[in-house]
């Protein structure tokens, strides 16, 4: 048996405005972005430093900005204005430990990107839509080089950095817990052209980095040749 049930107007655009409300809230939501760009943003963090990175073989200025002595200190980045960068707005940083600005972080093409002006690096950094099990190469340069398989040609060299994002992980330091941060790591590769075989040869394969993303906040944790932990913190 069915029974012909009949909707007042009132009623209908009642429903209908619950329903519009639901689809704004499913569909529509913004996404935290991994790293909330905003001017006047901030983020402090303990450095302690442990000597010069030494990967023999692998040459990558963004690895080189810290002391090369070890020891501890506080550094803040600060996004101080705004930048055009590859058609888009980007973001400059600047570092109270170094007194300079360190960089321009900008989003283009799903990815949050670095890019180094001192050294013309860009850095493909992080993804604006993170999974784990996401996979990218953030880094790469090829160049010509002296003869490397005694064939009397010239060879060829390239530095890459790969990233991986391998799981979440709830981290604990000095700014408090942050739960569901993004653990990734970086592999830093480098490798040889031999002309007489027509192929590259991985030479070495090093674990370099691992840092903790919590989307929304941006960087809590960093481990290279130097450990960086939030201390302190405003975004909008």
């Amino acid at each position: 048996m069915f029974y012909n049930y009949k909707i007042g107007g009132r009623t209908k655009r009642l429903i209908t405005f619950i329903f519009l409300i639901f689809l704004s809230c499913g569909l529509f939501k913004k996404e935290e972005e991994p790293m909330p760009l905003a001017v006047d943003n901030w983020w402090a963090y303990q450095t302690t430093t442990r000597g010069p990175f030494a990967s023999k073989g692998f040459k990558f200025p963004f690895f080189q900005k810290f002391s090369k002595s070890p020891g501890t200190y506080i550094d803040t980045l600060k996004i101080i204005g705004t930048q055009t960068i590859e058609g888009v707005e980007g973001y400059v940083v600047f570092s109270s430990y170094k007194k300079d600005t360190v960089g321009i972080y900008y989003y283009k093409n799903d990815y949050l990107w670095l890019y180094d002006p001192k050294n013309d690096i860009n850095l493909k950094f992080f993804p604006e839509k993170p999974k784990i099990g996401n996979k990218w190469i953030s880094y790469e340069k090829k160049e010509k080089t002296y003869d490397l398989d005694g064939d009397g040609r010239e060879d060829s060299v390239k530095n890459m950095i790969k990233d991986t994002i391998i799981t979440k992980e709830n981290i604990s330091v000095p700014a408090g817990i942050f739960k569901d941060c993004y653990l990734t790591q970086w592999r830093a590769t480098y490798s040889q052209w031999h002309s007489s075989t027509n192929q590259w040869q991985i030479v070495r394969d090093t674990l370099v980095a691992k840092f903790w993303i919590k989307t929304g906040m941006g960087t809590i944790k960093v481990e290279t040749n130097v450990t960086q932990e939030l201390t302190g913190y405003k975004v909008k």
